[in-house]
């Protein structure tokens, strides 16, 4: 103890503080000289274990402290003759400072000599301890950059100080909140300084590629601070930040390999750059505007759903979340994702959750994200990003966004609907069984958005055989719905409108075979429609009911099979029944009266079945006769209706439909 405090008190008020201060402290590390102060603290130090950040010492300290104590007897050599006890022995004038004496060759212990101290820490075991403790965060910070900037002890920093320094301070800018670390212009054109200026043409495998990619991250932890990020914008680096995104995208993009670190620095260096870019896009609407046109959008939709390194991805998601709320990015993101991915990223608050949410596979009546949506989207994007941003006039969706928002009816895919509902209801039986309405809440609103469609599809002039999957799903959506499942309120509502629509495709006769299905099918939705007069005046023109006729008697319209036939005759029958209109536009028209007329005489059952009801029309019946004023003509027709009835009394497909005028 007595020994400490001799030391304490040579080295505070002994001749030349300065050398003996330089020589305790290469004997001791300057951290046990800073504490020699407290000679019970220093004891218990000296003869311990200790290795933070702040202090090293143990076992091989005190090895080499002896050693080299021994070998600084032997070098020192006493010049005086003089030996009293008060002699100033340690007198400069009085030592030889022999070659390789400890004052010669600078000496360092073995587990302290290269590393860096600032402000009392030892960076490369601060970077080893990343829980430590320090006491005044800004004020270290500041040290560290001093250094970084000036040197340390007078001596400027090697590179490889000055990348154990900006370690440090990214350990400590990483756990501190943002707030409470300051952060200068003066810092940020420092950081700035340090980057190259032209990224185009460096090489990743450039030897200050890690000190660059140290940087990019502190800047990235810096610039969640809104003034930060200012500072960025204010100093041109936010557009430089711009350029090595362009650029490091681009070589990404380019190579084969994505998920694993072929090149570390490349992706550490998107990582950061992501981060960056995304805090200042988020820091005013001017920069979210300027966000919105360049490539960071799509490049975080690509690491998002990309191949990439995990790592890379969940620095993607965070950036998005933090740009997401601005009108700008939002309008990028709505470029490439449905709405319900859209809305769902809104919603998350994890970047976790933005991964799962776009890596998970959804298929339900309002949803569809798969392998070719992730794969198309990736697409979409890279194009964005070879091009060096976002145009928004001209810029196409991927073609599964376009094809989805071309089928999507009031929010449903129908084909997916049509999926999810029994058989036997698609095939016209309705069940108690199931409740459409656990499928599809708003029943009313698709059926008129399904008729909506229908009716603009049938103004596009197409032919049954040319009508798209998704044509022909929605004419089975509104048959099976219109067969139980919606009110005659409803369907008289829609019919009228719906109808013309629907005989645009039956009534054609172009390529007839190919399309005999799906003739049945709407012909069969127009039956349960036409069930009034309104419904029938709708469908009251010449061109309908001509083609109607031909439909039900021609000898080209037999190769469509009788199911078409007998079902085309029910709705032309309906049309007859459902007052005047019809029949009187049959009348008018000498084509369809001799197109019928000359099929009867054939002794075509359909023709026959269509004279019957319009004979036995109650208003229109006696204009008729009148129209063909023949009684041997009407009376064959009699006769063979007669027969008709007799050979299928209650299911003959040709026999005529109970005449009924509106007012009945």
């Amino acid at each position: 103890l007595e020994g400490v405090q001799a030391l304490q008190r040579f080295a505070s008020y002994g001749h030349n503080e300065d050398i003996v201060g330089s020589i305790l402290a290469a004997l001791l590390t300057r951290p046990m000289m800073e504490r020699i102060g407290n000679p019970s603290e220093f004891l218990g130090l000296f003869a311990g274990e200790c290795c933070t950040p702040e202090l090293i010492w143990g076992r091989t300290n005190r090895k080499e402290l002896a050693e080299v104590i021994k070998q600084q007897f032997n070098n020192i050599h006493i010049t005086s003759p003089k030996t009293e006890l008060n002699s100033p022995a340690w007198q400069e004038d009085r030592v030889d400072m022999a070659e390789g004496s400890l004052f010669s060759t600078g000496f360092q212990f073995s587990n302290t000599k290269g590393l860096t101290r600032v402000g009392g820490i030892y960076l490369e075991v601060f970077h080893q301890d990343p829980t430590w403790e320090v006491d005044d965060s800004s004020t270290f910070l500041g040290k560290l950059f001093d250094a970084i900037a000036h040197g340390i002890d007078g001596i400027e920093s090697t590179a490889a100080q000055k990348r154990v320094a900006l370690r440090a301070a990214l350990n400590v800018l990483r756990r501190e909140s943002p707030e409470t670390v300051l952060f200068s212009a003066g810092r940020i054109i420092l950081l700035g300084e340090m980057l190259p200026e032209d990224v185009a043409t460096r090489s990743f495998e450039d030897e200050n590629g890690e000190l660059w990619t140290l940087v990019l991250e502190v800047l990235a932890c810096a610039s969640r601070t809104t003034r930060a990020a200012q500072y960025l914008v204010e100093q041109g680096l936010a557009d430089r930040l711009n350029s090595w995104l362009s650029v490091t995208m681009g070589r990404y993009l380019s190579t084969s390999v994505h998920s694993s670190f072929s090149d570390t620095r490349a992706p550490l260096e998107q990582m950061a750059l992501i981060r960056i870019l995304g805090n200042v896009a988020a820091s005013s609407p001017t920069q979210s505007k300027k966000a919105g046109a360049s490539i960071l959008v799509p490049s975080l939709l690509w690491c998002c759903v990309g191949t990439v390194h995990s790592e890379l991805q969940m620095a993607a998601a965070e950036a998005l979340l933090v740009t997401l709320r601005q009108p700008h990015v939002l309008a990028v993101l709505y470029c490439f994702l449905p709405d319900f991915m859209v809305e769902g990223i809104l919603n998350s608050s994890e970047a976790e959750e933005v991964i799962s949410l776009l890596g998970t596979n959804v298929h339900d009546v309002k949803r569809e994200w798969n392998d070719q949506c992730r794969s198309e989207t990736r697409d979409g994007v890279a194009t964005v990003i070879h091009k060096g941003g976002v145009e928004f006039d001209g810029l196409q969706p991927p073609p599964y966004l376009q094809s989805q928002r071309d089928e999507l009816v009031h929010g449903y895919f129908v084909k997916t609907v049509n999926e999810k509902v029994p058989s036997s209801i698609k095939n016209g039986v309705p069940s108690d069984n199931w409740d459409a309405k656990t499928l599809l809440p708003d029943i009313p609103e698709l059926f008129r958005a399904c008729s909506s469609a229908l009716r603009m599809a049938a103004n596009k002039e197409i032919l049954p055989a040319q009508l798209t999957e998704h044509v022909r799903e929605i004419i089975t959506t509104i048959a099976w719905l219109a067969e139980g499942y919606t009110s005659q309120e409803l369907r008289d509502s829609e019919a009228s409108a719906l109808l013309p629509a629907l005989l645009h495709f039956v009534t054609r006769t172009e390529d007839p075979g190919s399309s005999a299905w799906i003739r049945c099918r709407i012909l069969t939705l127009c039956r349960i429609l036409l069930v009034n007069e309104k419904a029938a005046k709708a469908v009251a023109t010449e061109k309908k009911v001509r083609n109607l006729v031909d439909l039900v008697t021609s000898d080209s319209a037999l190769e469509l099979g009788v199911d078409v036939v007998q079902v085309a005759l029910q709705v032309l029958s309906a049309g007859i029944r459902y007052g005047d209109h019809v029949v009187q536009v049959m009348l008018q028209d000498r084509t369809i009266l001799e197109s019928l007329t000359s099929a009867a005489e054939s002794k075509k059952p359909a023709a026959i079945a269509v004279f019957g009801n319009m004979l036995a029309h109650p208003t229109m019946g006696e204009a008729v006769r009148l129209a063909k004023p023949e009684r041997d003509f009407w009376e064959e027709i009699e006769k063979e209706v007669a027969k008709s009835r007799q050979r299928s009394p209650t299911n003959s497909p040709h026999k005529p439909v109970p005449i009924q005028t509106a007012a009945t």
